[in-house]
Order: structure tokens, then C-alpha cells, then sequence
């Protein structure tokens, strides 16, 4: 009988005698590469029996074809009976990463009905996300050679013929089945260039290339170390690992309605079917400079340099006219998957030339005013940190009784409820001990957001296309205060700025729609208790042991919210029961691809880019107190490097006070800052840094030091300085370098 097995499929094999005889061969046809045939020795034998087992696993190979290898017989490749594609056939229990370690007899435990399952498997195989590359199998001519690919004499190679790829349904891409991950392999490209029409790379190891997608990949170098535009990276499965070879650029078209014709120097023009990709090499510059012309408007960009991290602002005039039609974003971005770096193309920005075109939102030409006021906010942080193995033991319940039923809306919400109120009434008891932590007071809190269209009188810039959309969003919050809630705290009040100048005013204008590539932001203003041209003073005091509080709370809630976003309830339409089916998984542990079924790429993620015309921050003052009394069991002690005594001496023992530090910071005012939000952010966080280590003469005027019994080795009396200390600190420091200067005379005597 013949049977077709489809990747991770099984057939059940019911037979009396003591052994079945099997043969195999690839039943895909390869649409590149060499042709192979059944496997070598036509028939693998496996045992039968409660007690017999494959000792070991059993290496196969489907051998290349005859008359597929007339076409690779050249001077410097092997193609001789008996190569081809190796595989594996061992027990299901004994399947380790490139089978190490299986070589060992494992006794295989007898399930129900005395059912044994034997696998297929590859150590390793490929999977080209380009669509054009083979690969071959190298061997090395001197077996004397180091193990290091670095060392390897081209002289000495001879290459396989290239290995079967086949168009894979389940990876959507070309797969090959390689030798092993410590086999040295290469790939080839084919080309017009020399007299074997291919183009070979530098030999390397799958073991050897990184583990990190994006552009953390391996690159891949031709024989003649220039750089092929090909970069790879790898997963760790089961049976050993997953090759990626991915081009450096793709080219993404963001537009979900237009098409996109992509002219490069140099190069034949290619069209962008909307929510496509399609890779992109370097020219002979080492650049990429292109031009889009988007057919169904009969525009065309000029040319512009993609090939560096970054967005572009391209206008798109007509051919005829030479009058500008749209614009578009072109965004350089890390890669995933699928290449190194993404040239995401955004959707076309089309010039307003009415009023009467349809809105593409419910309210997407409508003018907004909303204001959000509260006369007083009270936030209390309380500490729970509790035993909770009764609502843990309810939620395992449930997440068990969830993946193994299939569970409707009411049973659900029945058992939900039960664990709920189990927990509650556990609960319920303690809740009066929680005590408070921190209590936070916001004082006229007042949230802003408005947006109206307005015609620009200036001539517009020539980058963009001019846009009547305006929007302002404020914050203002006139007081904020924050309390220590500790009975046994010595500053109560840790934050103050009860003035009558408002804690912050935040005013942000922007120019244009919110949802484009590019925000452009005219104005971003933050005021700190400042008005009139005055600062009013923002107090801070407390301690160290507040600031642990707050950090264990904090970690605490980011693990509590970590647990609770890493899980994800798929429902599934069952047409037999006429019901849904809930399962419960991690979204962490899904393989996700970037290409879906129907062929459309989900570009990654990039963070939001803003062109900030004016950034300003005014000035602020900086009463600072703090005490501190260090929790050595908090701090990790240094051990054996130079300096460890003095470093664990700063971090575990150190006790000082600040008292009062009067910290001025002067405003900043920048212009034209474009990037990301965190480049934003950096940008301002630099300056202020700056501004701080010029404020050291100010802390350490503030500052004293409450370790003088231990500095100077009292035995009674408090940790303040008193009279005498001075002297007992000099005469310890000498004592202690005269034994240090006597020891080392008496070993060097």
C-alpha cells in the first residue's frame, strides 16, 4: 500500500507479524534544486513488539536522480551515488536536538493498547525568504582543516549538488532539508556572471549563526567576501534547528487601495500590490535611491535615498502638470522575520482640493471640544501582598476546566462567579488590616482636548502638502501632593507644590491629521509652577525606605498585570454542537508569521514620528530632602574585584541626609526635533542631566553625614558628628596604613 504523509501527520499501522517493512520518498515535486528518488536500500525494517524498540535512530537518505545530476557535474562538486537528503526514523521518545544524546538505549514505556510511535525527522532544514537561493552541502578536500569556517581554504571545497527546494504550504515559503546544524553548508545564486552560472557564498555552519532576528542577523559573505545583501538567523526546534535566510531590505506597500511601481537606478521596474512586499538590494553606490509612481493618479515622486534608518515625507506630482496630487511616507524600520530592515510605504495623503469629499470617519471633519474637570483626586496605595492560594487554586480550576469542556456564556459566567466570590470572602476578612502605603492628592485636575480646521495663509512648505486640521491638547493640574503613609514616617509629606501657580500646564499644537505617519507638532510647552516669570518652589522629602516601598509596589503590580495580559481565550465556532469552544494560551509561545493566509505582510511595529517645531520647558525649582538609612539585605555584596570593601561599605552601610538642597534648573528651548517619542524624551533628559551634575557643589553643601560613630569607631554616642570625630578618623586611617605598610615588609623580608 501506498500512503501520503503530510508534515506532522500520523498513520496507524495494525499488522501480526514481528516487523513492517517501509519505504519512503518525497512526494513533493522540488521547484528547485535536484531531484531524488526512494530511499537508499529501498526498505527500512522496524521491529515489532512490547519489547522491541529501535535501538538507535536510523540515518536514511533520498539519494539524487541520475539525470538530475548531469547538471551540477563539475570540477570542483561531489555527485555521486548515494548523496541526497538525509533524514532520520527513531522512536518518538528518544527525538532530541540534533538527536544528541539519543544514541542511548531508552526503554520505551508501553502506552494503551501497546501502541508505539515511530517519527521521520531532520536535524535541520531552511527556510528562504527570498525565493530565489539553493544550497549545497560542502566538503571539505583536506580533512586536516580547523573546525573554524574562518580558516577554511576556498581551494579545498568541493560542493554538493544543491539541495531539493520545495514550495512549502505550511511555512508559505521555499524550504530545503539540510545535512545537519554542524554540516558546512553554502548557498548559491544563480547568475549571468562566470562560466558556471552561480554564485557561491563563504561555507558556514548553522550553529554558528545567531539566534536574534532583525538586524542582529548573521551576514552571509560571497566566496570573494563582498557582501551578498543575504543575512540569516535561526530557530531552536525539537529535532534541532530552523535556518531563516532573509534579503536585507523588503519593501512594504502600505496603501490598501492604490499600487505602487517602485523605479530603481540601475534596476527593472517592479509593481507593489497593495499590503505586499517584495525584497529590494543595494545599487553599486551601496545605496538605494528610488522613485514611486503610483499609476492610478498618474503621480511620480522624485528620487530619494531609502536605505538608512528613517521616515521621508515623498510628494507625488503629476506627470503632466508637474502639480503636486499627494504625498507619501516612507518609513525605514528594523525588520522582523522576513528581512533585516522594512521600507514601509504609507497609505497615499491626497491634496484637499474640496470640501466635499467623503469623510473616511464618523468624525473625521468634525471640529471637538472636550474638557474633562475634577475639583479633587484622592489615589491610595495600599499594600496587599497576601497569601492567595485559595483564589489560585480557583483560577487553575477554572483554566483546567476551560481547556478540557467546551464551556458556554452561562457555565462561565457561573464558575467565574464561584471562584470570585470564594476569593472575596477570603478576602473580605483581611481587607481592613491592608494598610496604606502612599495617599496621592490632585488638587483642580483638568484634562483638555479640541480640534478645529483652519486655512494656512503662509505658502505652504514644499515637503508636505498643506492641511487644514488643528488640535490642542492640555493637562493642567493646579496641585499635587503626595503623603507617606507609614505611622512611623519622619517626613510625611513626600511631594508638595500646594502654590498658587499650577504644578504643571502642559499645552501640545499640532498641525494636520493625528493618525498620519508623521504628527507635526508646532508647539510643546510644559510649565513646572511657573508663571509671570517666576518659579515657585516643588518640595521633595523623604527617605530610602519609602522609595523601596513604592519600588515593591510597583514590581508587584507589573507582575500582576504581566499575568494577566499573557493570556488570551480563543473562541472557536463548533458546527457540530452549535457552539463555542473556549481554549486558553499564551500569546508568548505563539509562532506568529508575518505574512498571512492570504499573502498580505503585517509590517512590524514602529513607534509613532513626530516633527516638533518649538519644544519649551520653563524653569523649575528643586527643594530637595532626603535621608538615608540603607537595607543591606537589599544591596548584593562585591566580592573579589579592586575596590569591593569601599563599594559594599557605600552601597550596605553609608548613612547621610540631605537637607534643603536648593536645585535651580534653568528652561530649554529647542526647535525642529523630529523623531520618535523616546528621542524626544532623551533629547530634553540630556540637557536636564547635564544640568544636574552641575547642581553636585549644591547637594553636597546639603548634605551631612550620619556615619561618624561607625567612621570613627565610637562605642557609644549617636550617629551624628560630635566633637572629637575628626581626630578619631585620622587616627584610625593612619593606624590602619601602618599595619597595611608593616605587613607588606614583612612578606616582602
Amino acid at each position: 500500500s501506498t500512503f501520503r504523509l503530510n508534515p506532522l501527520e500520523t498513520i496507524e499501522v495494525f499488522t501480526p507479524g514481528p516487523s513492517i517493512a517501509v519505504s519512503m520518498k518525497c512526494a513533493d515535486q522540488p521547484i528547485g534544486g535536484t531531484l531524488t528518488g526512494w530511499i537508499d536500500g529501498e526498505w527500512i525494517d522496524v521491529p515489532l513488539g512490547k519489547d522491541k524498540c529501535l535501538p538507535e535512530p536510523v540515518r536514511c537518505t533520498f539519494p539524487y536522480q541520475s539525470k538530475s545530476l548531469d547538471r551540477y557535474r563539475t570540477s570542483r562538486q561531489v555527485a555521486v551515488r548515494g548523496s541526497g537528503s538525509d533524514f532520520y526514523v527513531l522512536e518518538a521518545e528518544n527525538v532530541t536536538p540534533d538527536l544528541k544524546g539519543s544514541l542511548q538505549k531508552h526503554h520505551v514505556a508501553a502506552v494503551a493498547e501497546d501502541v508505539r510511535t515511530v517519527v521521520f525527522v531532520v536535524c535541520a532544514y531552511v527556510i528562504d525568504h527570498t525565493g530565489n537561493l539553493l544550497f549545497e552541502e560542502v566538503i571539505l578536500g583536506d580533512q586536516n582543516i580547523q573546525r573554524s569556517s574562518r580558516s577554511i581554504n576556498p581551494s579545498s571545497l568541493m560542493g554538493s549538488p544543491p539541495f531539493s527546494a520545495y514550495s512549502s504550504a505550511k511555512h508559505r515559503r521555499r524550504v530545503s532539508l539540510l545535512p545537519g546544524s554542524s554540516n558546512l553548508i553554502r548557498l548559491a545564486s544563480l547568475t549571468m556572471d562566470g562560466d558556471e552560472g552561480m554564485k557561491k557564498s563563504v561555507p558556514f555552519r548553522v550553529e554558528d549563526v545567531s539566534m536574534t532576528e532583525g538586524v542582529d542577523a548573521t551576514p552571509i559573505l560571497w566566496a570573494d567576501s563582498t557582501p551578498s545583501g543575504y543575512f540569516a538567523y535561526r530557530n531552536l526546534t525539537a529535532e534541532g534547528s530552523e535556518l531563516h535566510v532573509v534579503p536585507e531590505y523588503v519593501i512594504f506597500n502600505g496603501s490598501t487601495h492604490h499600487q505602487i511601481c517602485v523605479r530603481q537606478i540601475s534596476q527593472p521596474p517592479f509593481l507593489l500590490d497593495p499590503s505586499k512586499i517584495s525584497p529590494i538590494s543595494r545599487d553599486r553606490n551601496n545605496s538605494i535611491v528610488v522613485q514611486f509612481e503610483i499609476p492610478a493618479i498618474n503621480g511620480l515622486t522624485g528620487p530619494v535615498q531609502i536605505d538608512r534608518v528613517g521616515l521621508r515625507v515623498c510628494v507625488a506630482k503629476s506627470r503632466e502638470t508637474g502639480e503636486p496630487l499627494g504625498s507619501l511616507a516612507v518609513q525605514t524600520v528594523t525588520g522582523a522575520r522576513d528581512s533585516r530592515l522594512v521600507i514601509k510605504i504609507g497609505a497615499l495623503n491626497f491634496k484637499e482640493v474640496s470640501g466635499n469629499d467623503r469623510s473616511s470617519g464618523l468624525f473625521a471633519q468634525d471640529c471637538i471640544r472636550c474638557r474633562v474637570r475634577w475639583s479633587e483626586m484622592r489615589i491610595t496605595l495600599k499594600d496587599t501582598e497576601e497569601e492567595s492560594d485559595k483564589y489560585d487554586e480557583n483560577r487553575e480550576a477554572i483554566r483546567k476546566y476551560l481547556e478540557h469542556h467546551n464551556v458556554n456564556s452561562a457555565e462561565l459566567e457561573k464558575k467565574l462567579s464561584e471562584a470570585r466570590h470564594d476569593y472575596n470572602m477570603e478576602v473580605g476578612k483581611k481587607r481592613q488590616a491592608f494598610p496604606d502605603v502612599a495617599e496621592i492628592l490632585l488638587h483642580r485636575f483638568t484634562v483638555d482636548f479640541q480640534r478645529i480646521f483652519k486655512e494656512d495663509e503662509s505658502k505652504p512648505q514644499a515637503i508636505s502638502l498643506p492641511s487644514s486640521e488643528r488640535a490642542q491638547f492640555s493637562v493642567v493640574i493646579h496641585n499635587v501632593r503626595i503623603m507617606d503613609c507609614s505611622p512611623n514616617s519622619e517626613s510625611p509629606i513626600v511631594f508638595d507644590s500646594m502654590s498658587d501657580k499650577n504644578f504643571i500646564d502642559l499645552c501640545v499644537r499640532t498641525r494636520g491629521p493625528l493618525n498620519a505617519d508623521l504628527i507635526r507638532v508646532d508647539l510643546f510647552d510644559v510649565n513646572l509652577a511657573y508663571s509671570e516669570g517666576k518659579a515657585e518652589k516643588i518640595v521633595i522629602n523623604t527617605g530610602e525606605d519609602f522609595v523601596w516601598k513604592m519600588l515593591d509596589i510597583s514590581h508587584r503590580t507589573m507582575l500582576a498585570t504581566a499575568e494577566l495580559a499573557g493570556v488570551d481565550l480563543d473562541l472557536r465556532w463548533d458546527e457540530e454542537k452549535g457552539k463555542f469552544s473556549v481554549a486558553i494560551s499564551d500569546p508568548r509561545l505563539k509562532d506568529a508569521d508575518d505574512i498571512d493566509h492570504d499573502g498580505n505582510y503585517k509590517p512590524p511595529r514602529s513607534d509613532k514620528l513626530y516633527d516638533v517645531k518649538k519644544i519649551r520647558v520653563s524653569p523649575f525649582i528643586l527643594l530637595l530632602s532626603f535621608k538615608r538609612q540603607p537595607q543591606s539585605s537589599r544591596y548584593k555584596l562585591v566580592r573579589g574585584g579592586r575596590g569591593a570593601k569601599l563599594t559594599n561599605y557605600f552601597t550596605t552601610r553609608l548613612k547621610f541626609t540631605v537637607t534643603g538642597a536648593d536645585l535651580r534648573f534653568k528652561g530649554y528651548m529647542g526647535r525642529d526635533v523630529k523623531g520618535p517619542p523616546d528621542r524626544l524624551f532623551d533629547t530634553v533628559k540630556a540637557v536636564y542631566t547635564a544640568q544636574l551634575k552641575s547642581k553636585m557643589v549644591q547637594l553636597m553643601t546639603a548634605t551631612s553625614i550620619n556615619d561618624w560613630k561607625y567612621l570613627a569607631a565610637r562605642e557609644s554616642g549617636s550617629e551624628e558628628f560630635i566633637e572629637g570625630d575628626i581626630f578619631r578618623v585620622t587616627g584610625n586611617l593612619a593606624g590602619r596604613s601602618a599595619k597595611f605598610v608593616l605587613k607588606k615588609s614583612g612578606d616582602y623580608i
